[in-house]
């Protein structure tokens, strides 16, 4: 809905995050929990120090202390980080893509059918939206689909199991991306609250650099989802 709105009405970026604020805290009043990440050294983080189990008209919720409050940032991040990749035609979709086809691997691998069925099902829709969104493209993802594709994934992985380190190398150009671009308009541009520095709109992507190599739509397009492919 936040997504459709602002395709519409061009809504500022503070409705924008606030809608989804909304989405995330449905995740994180649901069943799907964050108790624990791996230690890539041994064993494991355990996340769930407090747990609150409760009923809100006969749907089963639940709250996980510290865990849950990691997915706020979780998804808000994966839903940015697409957005912000697409600048230049097909990005969006072919990195989505990517994600999906790796998470619907992920979603065999451990035996998950709604995870598999889900990713691969994702995966065959954008297949279809990027024919007409291959450079130079014809129809446009939009608001709409950039936050569906970001939030599916996100919540995706944590449905499979916390594979959060997994799931960052899948997506982690468009992330590394985001966070390089942050950080630059940070020490650039010195905003005085985070929403400051969401309404920045300037040239810091990786796209944007691959344009000025003298690169076009179409070649920018085949490096970034070189690049995602082989390190998803």
């Amino acid at each position: 809905i936040g997504g459709t709105l602002d395709d519409k009405y061009n809504l500022p970026s503070s409705f924008q995050l606030i809608a989804q604020l909304l989405a995330t805290f449905v995740v994180v009043l649901s069943q799907i929990d964050i108790t624990f990440i791996n230690n890539p050294f041994n064993g494991y983080f355990h996340l769930d120090w407090a747990t609150y189990s409760f009923n809100l008209l006969n749907i089963p919720l639940s709250l996980v202390f510290p865990g849950d409050i990691l997915i706020i940032p979780w998804i808000i991040l994966f839903i940015n980080a697409l957005k912000w990749v697409g600048g230049s035609d097909g990005l969006i979709e072919t990195n989505s893509l990517i994600a999906f086809v790796l998470l619907f691997v992920l979603g065999i691998r451990n035996e998950s059918a709604v995870i598999a069925a889900i990713s691969i099902t994702t995966a065959g829709l954008i297949l279809g939206s990027l024919y007409y969104n291959f450079p130079p493209a014809k129809i446009f993802t939009g608001s709409t689909g950039k936050t569906a594709y970001g939030f599916l994934i996100s919540t995706l992985a944590l449905v499979n199991g916390a594979k959060v380190a997994t799931t960052l190398i899948i997506l982690a150009i468009p992330i590394i991306d985001a966070l390089i671009t942050l950080i630059i308009r940070y020490k650039k541009y010195r905003p005085k609250n985070p929403l400051e520095l969401l309404r920045i709109n300037d040239k810091s992507h990786l796209h944007h650099h691959l344009l000025e190599l003298g690169l076009n739509n179409r070649q920018i397009l085949l490096v970034e989802s070189s690049l995602a492919l082989l390190v998803g």
